[in-house]
């Protein structure tokens, strides 16, 4: 009786935490629109504004850990200047097996498309993956910030340093955790990086990675280290798409 009791405490905790974020997301989305309305195009405005909403939601979200989770800011701060050495070596070590696997999975396909040529053969016989890069949400809004010092420089900014924090924060922190008290490891994974991929452009590679995340939180216990390694991932992630943004031209034939 008490087991199930429990479960059913956790399934309510979560399911008001779901809540509250998707409530301040849709606010937090609400207000910038309103913010940057008056300021032209909503794509010449889409940096800012996005790094704008991250900010609210991650003012929201203080809030949010500080009151029901006694998580303070002034507490997260103080844990980087504990033992910030081994965290940033650690998460670099955790980053490295991540890229290691991804550097396999990219020769893995490279290999199998001289095999399957046709099968992987984009419009008029370009690579497909390349051919669809620019498909990519992620990749159609870096585009259109790049020339942008600003709206670079505002991207960088909500990639690097305040997703990690507020991401970590809630899903690991506080959702994980929530759900690993009642559903055990692996179900708390499954579910938190699933949510963690609903709001991110694709949830198949973000689910992937919200679960690398979520299985790193379980094994290290610590913050620090999954908030630095988040950071290191999203920066991964932006010098790829520098790269592409350079490279794809060439390689479809376009220069």
């Amino acid at each position: 009786m008490n087991a199930n009791l429990s479960c059913k405490t956790t399934v309510i905790q979560t399911v008001k935490l779901l809540m509250i974020w998707l409530g301040i997301n849709v606010l937090a989305g609400a207000l910038t629109g309103l913010a940057s309305a008056p300021f032209g195009p909503h794509d010449k405005w889409e940096a800012q504004a996005m790094f704008l909403s991250r900010v609210l939601v991650g003012v929201g979200l203080f809030y949010f850990t500080v009151s029901e989770f006694k998580i303070y800011p002034k507490t997260v701060a103080r844990m980087f200047c504990v033992d910030k050495w081994r965290y940033s070596i650690v998460a670099i070590k955790y980053l490295s097996l991540y890229i290691g696997v991804i550097i396999v999975m990219v020769a893995l396909l490279v290999g199998g498309s001289t095999l399957l040529s046709a099968f992987l053969e984009g419009p008029e016989g370009k690579p497909w993956i390349l051919s669809h890069a620019d498909v990519s949400q992620d990749f159609s809004t870096f585009n259109r910030i790049w020339p942008s010092l600003p709206g670079f420089i505002f991207y960088f900014m909500t990639v690097i340093l305040a997703a990690p924090v507020i991401e970590e924060l809630f899903y690991r922190r506080v959702l994980f955790s929530e759900l690993r008290q009642g559903f055990g490891v692996s179900m708390s994974i499954l579910i938190s990086s699933f949510v963690f991929g609903l709001f991110h452009s694709n949830i198949i590679v973000s689910g992937v990675t919200g679960a690398y995340l979520a299985y790193v939180y379980e094994k290290e216990k610590s913050l620090p280290i999954n908030i630095l390694l988040h950071s290191f991932l999203n920066a991964f992630t932006v010098l790829l798409m520098v790269c592409l943004r350079y490279l794809q031209p060439y390689i479809l034939g376009k220069v």
